[in-house]
């Protein structure tokens, strides 16, 4: 029943959109269930978030279907975090109203609407200073600091609070091990990161004091090239309420191909999920 979904004209046309679903089908612990025509719901483990496709034209009755499913998933020692379309994604909300993890995403006070983009036909900026280059160890520091400005930036102060300088060095470590993570260097100085898993552009961060002058647009177009050059289309998801993000990701030749929304629910105390 999972390739009949997978293999369906309506996930064809939202493959993009549900990108991160082709890494969760890849993991050796994935919990999924489909009706093998109307919707699928997958995690990569139980410690990851909960992705849910469906078609648009599901009824009533499928949606409650999938909220019968989804309770299966859910674990009273964890914060679970949801990404769904609008239709489901409405019916989470007010079903588990009384547990949402409150105001966890800045921007939108209790969930999170993102943009889906692809490029087909990147578009080069003018007169950017700087060059890209891989990171060293040397970067360490600044890496985890960025990594604290990052989680500050799109999630509540409180709950920023709970990472710890030890797990900011570590995401840190992954990102000079990871051969696809660049850094954009103005003046030997490290103002911008960027990097793509298989043809996802993340974890893309400009320097609080260098944002506005375009380092991080420039990086993402050069990912774009060299993920173009591996014969896959560049795509990336971006905070829908964040403007100026979305603007530089489209001046670079990025187009919108869906919408989705994050949820997290949870009684237990916040738990860090894996990405």
């Amino acid at each position: 029943m999972l390739e009949k979904v997978l293999n369906s004209k309506e996930y064809i046309k939202e493959k993009t959109t549900f990108s991160i679903i082709g890494l969760i089908l890849t993991s050796d612990t994935i919990e999924y269930y489909t009706d093998g025509e109307n919707y699928l719901i997958c995690r990569a483990n139980p410690n990851t978030p909960i992705w849910i496709w469906n078609k648009d034209t599901i009824d009533e009755s499928i949606v409650n279907e999938i909220l019968v499913k989804l309770d299966s998933m859910l674990d009273e020692e964890k914060v679970i975090q949801i990404t769904a379309k609008e239709i489901v994604f409405k019916k989470v909300m007010d079903k588990y109203k009384d547990i949402i993890v409150d105001n966890y995403f800045m921007q939108k006070g209790n969930y999170l609407q993102m943009t889906a983009y692809e490029c087909n036909n990147p578009i080069k900026p003018k007169s950017i200073i700087g060059h890209k280059e891989r990171p060293t160890d040397k970067d360490l520091e600044l890496l985890a600091y960025f990594q604290k400005c990052d989680i500050e930036d799109t999630i509540r102060e409180e709950y920023s609070k709970e990472v710890t300088e030890e797990q900011l060095f570590e995401t840190a470590k992954r990102h000079i091990d990871n051969p696809n993570f660049y850094v954009w260097k103005v003046d030997n100085k490290v103002v911008a990161t960027a990097g793509y898993i298989d043809n996802r552009v993340s974890m893309v961060f400009t320097n609080r004091e260098n944002r506005g002058n375009g380092y991080a647009g420039m990086l993402c177009y050069e990912l774009c090239e060299e993920i173009i050059k591996q014969g896959k289309t560049p795509m990336l998801y971006a905070d829908a309420d964040y403007i100026p993000s979305n603007r530089a990701y489209q001046k670079i030749g990025f187009e919108e191909v869906g919408n989705l929304y994050n949820i997290k629910i949870g009684k237990a105390k916040i738990k860090k999920l894996e990405r």
